[in-house]
């Protein structure tokens, strides 16, 4: 370390030396903390070093009194940020730069000067509010405070109470800054918020101490040195809380903050167990969260950290997909700061999801509509009906289904209603059990679309519901309660949705009346369901016509018609005649396959054997549902 000859100061001249730090043991060094002045005021390494006059200049003389003052109580050396590094030298400067917190930590006593008060205006000092005078009031074990006249008003511990509440700082760790070891990162940067430096770059260098960091100095680099400080900060530990900062920006962004600005309201932030850890790679960060879907392609992540008292909550922040799968990007929202708490009796509803998210997105996150348009539906049958809908979300358009935020699941439900008198219902729905007359749509966790399709079939079995088909009585009763009344929500349910839609079970068979299939949120799909003489396409298409925050979004388009295919009744007929009957509870192969009389034999023999193998048909079966691209003319909703 290069010092001042403190018994030097005294007789005019300033004098500079080079001591190894393990030659200080015996010797004590006194460390000067204070406002810079203008550079051309400062006293420099070059000013002494060339033995010019540095007399006239205005930090010459506060560099006398501390030398003064440094000699008074026994220390033969002091060092001064302004004359005791030679800035000129890249290699010295980071060396300084990474060094500086623990030369505080070392030294007998800081002098802390206040250029700018009165001891009766201590807290009024600019001190308070420079970057760099965090890490020296922390890191010295004693300091003495002077006003701008040279007068000593008190000790860093007589000032303790005082300084803990200007700062936010503990007074466990302003006495003992071995006790920075409990703090969370996000605590730490708190105490940085609203501090000022001369450059952008020593925000993030200031810091490096306290948060027992290093970091190459990169003069220049700008606001992109606090983005590095906090990969250096996530490369030595698992501490989430540094994710918990207030998002201000409308503008979609990655896991790291802007500025310490960001955590001003986190000095009441604690890390928690729990963390996974996290990775870089790539220009990615890697990192495993619990989630929970909140909008359309947007989730909550629970992060490892908690605030205030609230041991019972965990903070989460929100994260909103990006057309890479896996990839995320964090969002604002609807949410103040893009965060919030979430109760940990919730924590069972939450599903660990593996995420990346770049550490500078260059792409939007995905803007999809949460819900569905019914652009066309047209079952069989579909002349004989007049469809009812139903939204979970109040829509301003008829052919329109949606869910709020925070609303999971069952976007809505359309009711096909026979044009019959009512004493022939009962006839309807025993003759032509196969035709669709229930239509449930929705999302499962990972906004893949669902579909249930349902027929009339022993609906008055005594359940208001009975295998996702709902009493229409129920659903008249909905509709005129409203999208939140008792019958809606119980309409609306998850439960179809919680089973893996595109594996067939037993009671998804069509001899039961319903058949659920999920679509891969990436493709979408088109194709036929011939056991229903279905022709069935769910895609994406432009969302701007129903919705102009999503004037460049999407929305999952609807479009259900008559294959014009053989009676299925009478296949499933010819087909149940050549399965045993103790096997023919087990139908649940037609639902997602077509069924004919001329590959009857091959469905029976790949039933026979998935029983044997005891499997159910899975998901690779859907490809069977896909046709060659050539998508029929879609028509209005009827």
């Amino acid at each position: 370390m290069r010092f001042l000859d403190t018994s030097a100061g005294r007789s005019g001249t300033l004098i500079l030396k080079d001591v190894a730090e393990s030659d200080l043991a015996g010797h004590q060094y006194a460390i000067l903390s204070h406002r810079w002045g203008a550079d051309a005021d400062e006293v420099t390494y070059l000013d002494v070093h060339e033995s010019i006059d540095i007399s006239r200049k205005r930090g010459y003389a506060k560099l006398e009194k501390f030398c003064e003052k440094a000699s008074e109580v026994g220390c033969i050396y002091g060092w001064a940020d302004t004359c005791c590094i030679k800035k000129e030298d890249g290699s010295e400067l980071t060396e300084a730069i990474n060094s500086m917190y623990r030369w505080y930590q070392r030294s007998r006593i800081c002098i802390v000067y206040l250029h700018d008060v009165t001891r009766e205006a201590m807290m009024d000092s600019e001190w308070f509010k420079r970057g760099w005078t965090l890490q020296e009031l922390i890191g010295a074990s004693e300091a003495y405070f002077f006003d701008r006249n040279w007068e000593r008003f008190g000790t860093k511990s007589e000032l303790l109470a005082r300084l803990s509440i200007k700062t936010r700082i503990p007074e466990t760790v302003l006495s003992d800054s071995e006790n920075l070891a409990t703090c969370s990162v996000a605590q730490i940067l708190s105490w940085a918020a609203g501090r000022e430096t001369k450059r952008d770059e020593d925000r993030a260098y200031s810091l490096l101490g306290i948060l027992g960091v290093t970091m190459d100095s990169r003069y220049g680099e700008g606001s992109k040195a606090f983005v590095r400080l906090q990969q250096a900060i996530m490369h030595k530990g698992k501490d989430e809380s540094m994710f918990a900062w207030a998002m201000e920006q409308e503008k979609p962004t990655g896991l790291f903050a802007p500025s310490p600005d960001s955590y001003s309201e986190c000095t009441d932030v604690f890390k928690t167990s729990g963390s996974l850890g996290f990775s870089e790679s790539n220009g990615e960060l890697s990192i495993k969260l619990k989630t929970l879907p909140h909008g359309m392609e947007t989730y909550y992540a629970i992060l490892n950290c908690l605030k205030g008292t609230s041991t019972d909550k965990r903070i989460a922040i929100l994260l909103s997909r990006l057309s890479t799968d896996g990839e995320y990007v964090r969002v604002k929202g609807m949410i103040k700061e893009g965060k919030t708490m979430i109760p940990l009796s919730d924590m069972g509803r939450f599903e660990e999801r593996s995420l990346r998210v770049p550490i500078e997105p260059t792409e939007p996150p995905l803007k999809r509509f949460h819900g569905f348009w019914l652009r066309s539906l047209r079952p069989p049958n579909y002349e004989s009906c007049q469809s009812k809908i139903l939204s979970r979300r109040v829509q301003p358009w008829r052919e329109v289904i949606g869910l709020e935020d925070d609303d999971l699941g069952t976007a809505g439900i359309v009711y096909m209603e026979p044009k019959v008198k009512p004493e022939l219902l009962h006839y309807v729905r025993e003759s032509g059990w196969s035709h669709i007359h229930w239509i449930k749509l929705g999302f499962d966790t990972d906004f893949n679309p669902m579909l249930l399709l349902a027929n009339d079939k022993h609906i008055f079995g005594g359940r208001r519901i009975l295998h996702g088909r709902p009493d229409p009585t129920m659903f008249e009763e909905a509709l005129v309660c409203g999208a939140r009344s008792t019958a809606c929500d119980e309409l609306l349910d998850n439960s179809w949705i919680k089973d893996p839609g595109g594996v067939p079970g037993k009671s998804y068979g069509w001899a039961t009346g319903t058949a659920v299939l999920k679509v891969k949120r990436n493709t979408g799909i088109s194709g036929r369901l011939e056991a229903l003489n279905l022709g069935i396409s769910i895609s994406l298409c432009p969302a701007r016509n129903f919705d102009m925050t999503l004037a460049d979004g999407e929305i999952w388009a609807v479009d259900i018609s008559d294959d014009q295919g053989s009676d299925p009744d009478q296949d499933l007929a010819y087909t149940n005649k050549r399965i045993d009957s103790t096997e023919r509870d087990d139908m649940w192969f037609s639902s997602c396959l077509g069924v004919t009389t001329h590959d009857a034999d091959v469905l029976i023999a790949r039933k026979q054997d998935a029983l044997r193998q005891r499997r159910f048909l899975g998901a690779s079966d859907l490809e069977e549902l896909k046709l060659p691209p050539n998508t029929p003319q879609v028509r209005p909703l009827g």
